[in-house]
């Protein structure tokens, strides 16, 4: 049987849990790893996109990881806007 060609998307969704979504030294942690292992920021999607080429049966392909988050049990712990969310800056608050 001939071998079909691949289909697939470039793009891995990782789901953050809150414990890292909310804490902002696990976010750097994360970011740290990701660099460390030659994924760099996509810079149309700063903080929550990064890819890497790799190769795949001798044909350059982009692998992209998107960083994602559901909106956590205490909102004042993280700042939503639009599509992103973040952790807070230690010391700062959502509340005015």
């Amino acid at each position: 049987m001939p071998l079909v060609p691949a289909r697939s998307t470039e793009d891995l969704d990782l789901l953050l849990v809150e414990d890292i979504i909310t804490d902002l030294d696990n976010v750097h942690r994360l970011r740290d790893a990701l660099l460390a292992l030659g994924y760099g920021v996509v810079p149309e999607a700063r903080h929550f996109q990064f890819s890497r080429e790799v190769s795949v049966h001798g044909q350059p392909r982009v692998v992209k990881f998107d960083l994602l988050a559901s909106r956590p049990a205490d909102p004042a712990r993280v700042k939503i806007n639009g599509p992103r969310i973040r952790p807070l800056a230690p010391g700062t608050s959502t509340r005015g």
